[in-house]
């Protein structure tokens, strides 16, 4: 929230912007955020796409122009929520990632989310960028004075660091080594060269360049079930594949085989209790 906050007194975010599509088809858009929040950009631009499944299209967004945006997550829940599979994919707002083999950043770790509605009280969620562990819980360990783990980043001597400090200097390390690499490559790809955001040595820093436009790419699909199946049908295949891996043996210790974005939605229902 601070640095949101600081971009919108510094003029980097627009107050007051006129979000609008500039390019459509019946199944897909390109939308200019104006430069305002990527939390307003991107409920308009997974709205967009809702609304046009409404003839049982598949429909992709792109978005340039546009901030970032929070969680990923919660675009493609808006979908999951009416019976459709959403998919959200981001550019980082930051470089902080080297390409493999490389020793100068210019990827961000660029997340990306899938939902798929369920039978049950909550979507199946992947939700994830494509470093170890995510830059904000660096800047919060910097804050605090307290180590990180030693595989989430290289210093500024390009070797591995549990200096929260010192991390904040080099670079986030991939998921997966060479296919994490490969991973966030093609989602900054697929963020932005439907719709002209900056990708590369042209995307900015978040937290430092706070008077600059970003010029953030995002692309927002879904899938809506009922243009493949009928959604009873699709609703019992989900409830099997639930219920194939909640049956599985337990490893040691293990109490509950949780589905991706169980817990986060366990813990909403008990903060909203």
């Amino acid at each position: 929230m601070p640095i949101y906050i600081k971009r919108l007194a510094d003029d980097g975010t627009n107050a007051r912007p006129v979000v609008r599509e500039i390019r459509k088809t019946r199944t897909t858009a390109v939308i200019d955020g104006d430069n305002a929040l990527g939390h307003l950009v991107g409920v308009r631009a997974m709205q967009v796409a809702i609304d046009k499944t409404s003839d049982g299209n598949c429909v992709f967004v792109a978005v340039r122009n546009s901030n970032h945006f929070g969680a990923a997550a919660y675009y493609a829940e808006m979908a999951a929520q009416r019976e459709m599979i959403g998919l959200v994919f981001t550019i980082g707002a930051i470089n902080h990632m080297a390409p493999w083999g490389g020793a100068e950043a210019v990827l961000g770790n660029n997340p990306f989310a899938i939902a798929f509605p369920t039978p049950g009280d909550f979507p199946i969620v992947l939700d994830m960028a494509c470093s170890v562990a995510a830059r904000g819980k660096i800047i919060v360990a910097a804050k605090e004075g307290k180590p990180i783990h030693g595989d989430w980043a290289n210093g500024p001597d390009r070797l591995p660091t549990t200096s929260a400090a010192e991390a904040l200097k080099g670079f986030v390390i991939r998921v997966g080594g060479p296919k994490g690499y490969a991973l966030t490559l093609t989602i900054g790809l697929l963020s932005t060269m439907l719709s002209g955001a900056f990708f590369g040595r042209d995307v900015g820093d978040l937290y430092e360049e706070t008077t600059e436009p970003h010029n953030s790419g995002h692309l927002f699909g879904v899938l809506p079930v009922a243009a493949f199946d009928e959604p009873a049908s699709y609703a019992a295949r989900v409830q099997k594949a639930i219920n194939d891996i909640r049956s599985v043996e337990k490893a040691p210790g293990v109490e509950k085989i949780f589905l991706p974005g169980e817990r986060e939605s366990l813990a909403k229902m008990v903060q909203l209790s």
